[in-house]
């Protein structure tokens, strides 16, 4: 149930404000490569709204930048059950699988 003001969750009421300001927070730590940050700021998201498919497909591409893949696969497979016709996340768990699979052979 969301209003002008906040987004009511399963840990209580939050204002939408701060929502936002954590979303853009870890993109921006994505994209100047901090992905512990960023995924500090995913995390903390994915507490208050935790079926939220486009944080899951950030932090399942943070994980994936860590080399953390098995832990990326979770986050892309739970994000897909929530929209199996998502593309963009497809293409990532594709990509996650490949880098993989890359680190595997080199061992």
């Amino acid at each position: 149930m969301k209003n002008s003001k906040g987004v009511y969750t399963k840990k209580g009421k939050i204002r939408r404000s701060y929502l936002t300001l954590w979303h853009k927070a870890g993109h921006l730590h994505f994209q100047r490569k901090r992905y512990e940050e960023a995924l500090k700021f995913y995390d903390k998201l994915l507490d208050y709204e935790p079926n939220e498919q486009k944080v899951l497909h950030y932090k399942a591409d943070v994980l994936r930048c860590l080399h953390r893949h098995v832990e990326s696969i979770e986050c892309h497979a739970k994000a897909i059950r929530i929209n199996p016709h998502n593309t963009q996340v497809l293409d990532s768990l594709q990509r996650t699988v490949k880098e993989m699979k890359q680190e595997i052979l080199k061992k």
